[in-house]
């Protein structure tokens, strides 16, 4: 899981986004990213690409907000 915390926020820095927030996963949402990183590794990313839509929106809203406060 780290691993793939780390991959994550390497490809997004890379492509001009800031460090990834991995905060917000917790209780039910973690279970639910557990079971999206089990699901791409049988090559369904449909799960995984959801939860990183969530998490990039979620860091670009803090981003925005650390910027104007």
């Amino acid at each position: 899981m780290r691993r793939a915390r780390l991959l994550a926020t390497l490809m997004a820095l890379q492509a001009k986004l800031p460090a990834l927030d991995f905060g917000g996963i917790r209780g039910e949402e973690k279970r639910r990213y557990i079971a999206a990183i089990q699901a791409a590794m049988t090559r369904d990313y449909a799960p995984i690409a959801g939860i990183f839509r969530a998490i990039v929106a979620r860091t670009l809203r803090s981003q925005t907000r650390a910027s104007r406060g």
